[in-house]
């Protein structure tokens, strides 16, 4: 904002300071005048010249200005365009209905379509639905949702058109809207899987109880009591095997 501000104004200075050297040779002229007459004449004749000459340039150069200009406008907004396009990140924004209005390649992807603008989100992820669109200006709205075998964060931001310094005609977005919902999708499927596979390798700990295990080791001869002590490790090895092929 700061740059355009700037810009304006030294274009504006640019358009000014003839007007600013006109202003000066006309008192200079007067001046002249004062003076002397003929040197008054001299001095207004090359002032006529110089304000005709001004007017012709005046002319031909607002053209050539707004040409390129409007040829700058048009190029900046292809550039744009096909940046945001290509984008990496699945890119998006709605209307507060939830009807897709413009998204770039990568979002497109996603849903296996050739394009998803004019179908409504909710067709695609049902969880995507006006109901948990943000309510507030620039209040993000984060939740995980899931298409086919992939799973996405989603994150949802309300954003005002007067926000958006003419991106809405860049993107092509309709005329008369106050605010529109962007979404952007990052795909966290192999995060899940790998937390997923670390708390299946993670180490569990535990105390297992016997009761009356020492009455048990008394009241049995000492060359049973080793195949007393393998029967009981292979019975509690089974059933913690048992119990994490059920859970696991």
């Amino acid at each position: 904002m700061k740059k355009s501000k700037k810009m304006k104004r030294q274009v504006k200075w640019y358009r000014q300071w003839p007007i600013l050297i006109a202003m000066v040779w006309a008192m200079m002229t007067v001046a002249g005048f004062v003076i002397d007459a003929k040197a008054g004449y001299v001095i207004g004749a090359f002032f006529t010249a110089y304000i005709i000459g001004l007017l012709i340039l005046y002319s031909h150069d607002k053209s050539l200005v707004l040409n390129t200009m409007g040829n700058l406008g048009e190029t900046y907004g292809f550039v744009h365009n096909a940046l945001l396009t290509q984008l990496k990140v699945p890119y998006a924004i709605l209307l507060d209905d939830g009807k897709i209005v413009w998204a770039n390649d990568s979002f497109t992807h996603i849903f296996k379509e050739d394009s998803v603008v004019n179908h409504y989100l909710s067709s695609y992820v049902h969880e995507l639905n006006r109901s948990v669109f943000p309510k507030e200006e620039d209040k993000r709205v984060e939740l995980e949702v899931r298409f086919g075998s992939r799973d996405f964060q989603a994150t949802l931001t309300k954003i005002d058109v007067k926000k958006m310094h003419g991106a809405d005609d860049v993107v092509g977005l309709p005329k008369g809207r106050e605010y529109f919902i962007t979404i952007s999708l990052a795909d966290v499927t192999e995060l899940h899987h790998y937390i997923r596979e670390n708390e299946g390798q993670r180490l569990v700990s535990g105390l297992i109880y016997f009761d009356n295990f020492e009455e048990v080791m008394e009241s049995v001869e000492e060359v049973r009591q080793s195949l007393l002590i393998a029967l009981i490790d292979r019975k509690v090895n089974q059933y913690l095997a048992r119990t994490c092929r059920k859970h696991w």
